[in-house]
């Protein structure tokens, strides 16, 4: 909301799980409001775009497969 130059998926990533959900569900609820109060949105539906987020991917290794299966 604003003219502000919006944070990126990262940042904003970062702060959800410094917050933690009720504090961001406390924000989605504000953002709601004041997209309703600007009459950008009647407040029956509104649909949000999510972002992956990139993350390192902990790929196998022979050793790996190893302990696994011998896990079971």
């Amino acid at each position: 909301m604003g003219g502000a130059k919006a944070p990126d998926a990262k940042a904003m990533g970062r702060w959800g799980l410094a917050l933690g959900p009720e504090e961001v569900e406390k924000i989605h609820c504000r953002v709601v409001e004041l997209a309703k109060e600007n009459h950008i949105v009647k407040g029956r539906k509104m649909r949000l775009d999510t972002t992956v987020v990139e993350t390192n991917i902990h790929y196998p290794t022979d050793s790996n497969l190893l302990a696994t299966a011998c896990a079971y």
